[in-house]
């Protein structure tokens, strides 16, 4: 009889070490999708608008030879190249897994923010979003949900997956208020250092516990 209530508490003391283990890993994960969607907003914030300050607030106000239109491209462009890489990166996430994946997103999200502050030119920004793009197919919200559908069992599946999304709501609240703010006092590329500066100091070191 001992050996069998031995038997059933050791498996009952592994179930809850997975679980909890399984909750922990869907904290860190939302932790980086705060993160990592933020920064993904955050561009949108910064493309128009005029502060009359000393630095200028908005892509539009530093690169005036940019029309309108070129800037309402630049979205786009990020929407097309997602449509377009959106069943390449499935087929990465299905040969190299989700992990391998999101930590090679976030490395090229990092790599594209840093650029982006230190943008040459209007030329580039085409190019830097088209990098977003890449970034968002490896490490975004389809990643992420492949991932904690490993964690947990079918009934737990459903509130996992909502309670990360909640995540994307949360940056789409706090990051483009906060950018906004920054780039209104200190200029656009100071607010846009906040973009490499999250993803280096919370995003990457998440993505790769």
């Amino acid at each position: 009889l001992m050996r069998v209530l031995s038997s059933r508490w050791r498996r009952f003391d592994e179930a809850d070490e997975s679980h909890l283990g399984a909750w922990r890993q869907l904290f860190f994960s939302w932790i980086f999708f705060v993160v990592s969607a933020g920064v993904y907003h955050s561009p949108s914030t910064l493309l128009g608008g005029r502060c009359n300050a000393t630095l200028p607030c908005s892509l539009a106000e530093e690169f005036t030879e940019a029309t309108p239109s070129a800037l309402g491209w630049l979205p786009s462009t990020f929407l097309l190249v997602k449509g377009l890489l959106a069943m390449p990166a499935g087929a990465a996430l299905h040969r190299f897994g989700a992990q391998r994946c999101i930590l090679g997103g976030t490395v090229l999200l990092l790599a594209a923010t840093a650029g982006y502050a230190a943008a040459p030119g209007f030329w580039a920004m085409p190019f830097l979003y088209a990098a977003f793009s890449i970034a968002y197919c490896l490490s975004g919200l389809t990643p992420l949900v492949v991932f904690c559908n490993s964690w947990f069992t079918a009934g737990r599946k459903a509130t996992s997956i909502g309670l990360l999304v909640t995540g994307f709501a949360t940056a789409g609240v706090l990051w483009p208020t906060v950018v906004a703010f920054v780039a209104e006092a200190r200029g656009w590329r100071v607010a846009a250092m906040l973009l490499p500066g999250a993803t280096l100091v919370i995003a990457l070191p998440t993505a790769a516990v």
